[in-house]
């Protein structure tokens, strides 16, 4: 016994010796190290936690208060979702955690051992905006220039600047709380006149002595730099540079390693890792894209590419996957009749999972887009209860195990009616005839889009049920006594009657 105990105390101390602070640093605080104030709190299971105060904002990373040790060092590489628990990435190159949304009441629970992290809370939508940030005087101080939302794209006033360094902050649009810092994606000296990549955590930009506007298209993932008070002339160029863009190149931004190489009218572009998600093909804007008409492409046949489609590609390929895009002469203006053409070759396919492991959902204003998922069963039939469907309308959501599938063709349904639901249209379906505070069933075909929206009698009958429980007294002489005291009463509940003492 007291080798045990020798042993246990041993490794005890060892722990206390080995264990270590961890801080939340961030936007929220200027990356202030070792705020206490944000300190997390060890737990004997070796994880620890932290109730953040106030609204917790995407773009923090945690450590142990220095920047020395890389060992302690934890940031993201991906979108975290509230609830769910998030794998960090460790590391000096590690780029900041951001959120799906702000975070009320925040409840954080860090494992650094797993290298995990779990964020629970009351989610909240998130608004942005944006301001440039440089050394504009080239004093070694950095300072804001302001930026206004015009059109969709963040501009500034003229603004007379010497050689100097900037970079675009991304804020909090509440808290004003810096939640990315955008850059170069390529070259860092500015062409003025000609639009530039951005990214995240890029390279800063350098820009010469002048007075300029700045132009930021967040939407283009571009910034233009041009001469205050006069137009500039667009640059010529050779011919017109494409991009893959969606859920395989990281999002609907412009990512310029994600570049076609072109020979002529024909763009290769070769995938090491598979293509599986939703897709396009763009310039960077959204005036010149091509996606699908009604086939999918498979392996190494050719499909159809039109020119702005509202429809995006979907594939599922592993491996190395090879994407050959024809351009067809006329293809690309408003309202042509003839498509381009797109090959992708692929090693092999990926399957969904089993159609009983999907999740649907329906979601709308109603329940803040926060729809509770469902698993079909064998026959792909999803059942979702309970909803409170109001003529705002709503979207049928998918997941396949590979992607999320959005269904809405903005028909009006009709109650009891099954329809074909194909697309993802702007306009949100409706129903005919629903009224404020019934409730709804929504049964939905996965395999064959079939929707059927039809009153929940089941829930109305529970609601009565429920309604119908408050128990009614009566003495023994079989008067309705309101407020009984103690003494012999019948008591009535759903029409079954009991004797009882009180």
């Amino acid at each position: 016994m007291k080798k045990l105990y020798c042993a246990l105390a041993a490794a005890a101390l060892a722990f206390s010796v080995n264990a270590a602070d961890y801080y939340l640093i961030g936007g929220f605080n200027n990356w202030t190290l070792k705020d206490a104030s944000v300190k997390f709190t060890e737990q004997t299971d070796g994880t620890y936690v932290l109730d953040f105060p106030g609204t917790l904002t995407s773009g923090f990373k945690i450590n142990d208060g220095t920047w020395g040790n890389d060992d302690a060092n934890f940031g993201g590489s991906s979108m975290m979702t509230i609830g769910e628990t998030y794998n960090l990435t460790v590391g000096g190159t590690s780029g900041n955690i951001t959120l799906s949304e702000n975070v009320a009441n925040a409840h954080m629970v860090f494992n650094p051992a797993a290298a995990t992290l779990l964020v629970t809370g009351q989610a909240q939508e998130a608004s942005y905006k944006y301001d440039l940030w440089g050394d504009w005087e080239g004093t070694g101080s950095w300072s804001a220039i302001s930026l206004t939302e015009k059109d969709g794209k963040w501009v500034s006033e003229p603004a007379t600047v010497t050689l100097c360094g900037f970079g675009i902050r991304k804020l909090d649009g509440d808290t004003g709380a810096q939640v990315d810092w955008l850059s170069s994606a390529g070259a860092t000296d500015v062409t003025v006149g000609t639009p530039m990549p951005l990214k995240v955590e890029g390279t800063n930009f350098t820009v010469p002595a002048g007075t300029y506007t700045f132009t930021v298209d967040i939407n283009a993932m571009t910034i233009l730099v041009a001469n205050a008070g006069g137009e500039i002339d667009p640059p010529v160029v050779g011919g017109k540079d494409l991009y893959l863009v969606g859920e395989p190149a990281g999002g609907w931004a412009m990512n310029p390693d994600y570049k076609f190489s072109q020979n002529g009218n024909v763009y290769t572009l070769e995938l090491p890792n598979g293509l599986t998600g939703q897709w396009k093909v763009w310039d960077g804007t959204w005036d010149y894209s091509f996606g699908a008409g009604s086939d999918q492409p498979a392996s190494g046949v050719a499909t159809d590419a039109w020119f702005n489609s509202s429809s995006n590609f979907d594939t599922a390929f592993a491996g190395k996957t090879t994407i050959v895009f024809t351009l067809v002469e006329g293809s690309d203006v408003v309202g042509a009749s003839i498509p381009s053409n797109i090959t992708v070759t692929a090693e092999s396919v990926v399957e969904p999972l089993p159609v009983a492991e999907w999740y649907v959902s329906v979601n709308g204003p109603f329940n803040e887009w926060l729809g509770e998922g469902v698993h079909p069963d064998a026959d792909g039939v999803a059942t979702v209860s309970g909803l409170a469907l109001d003529g705002d309308g709503f979207k049928v959501k998918v997941w396949n195990g590979l992607t999320d599938n959005w269904y809405c063709n903005g028909s009006l349904l009709t109650l009891d009616t099954p329809a074909i639901i194909e697309g993802n249209s702007d306009n949100l379906m409706t129903v005919s005839g629903i009224n404020e505070g019934t409730m709804y069933v929504v049964k939905f075909n996965a395999l064959t889009n079939s929707l059927t929206v039809s009153e929940d009698i089941e829930s109305a009958v529970e609601a009565i049920e429920v309604a119908a429980e408050a128990p009614i007294y009566f003495n023994l002489q079989g008067v309705k006594i309101a407020t009984p005291e103690h003494g012999i009463y019948v008591k009535v509940v759903n029409g079954v009657a009991t004797k009882v003492v009180l």
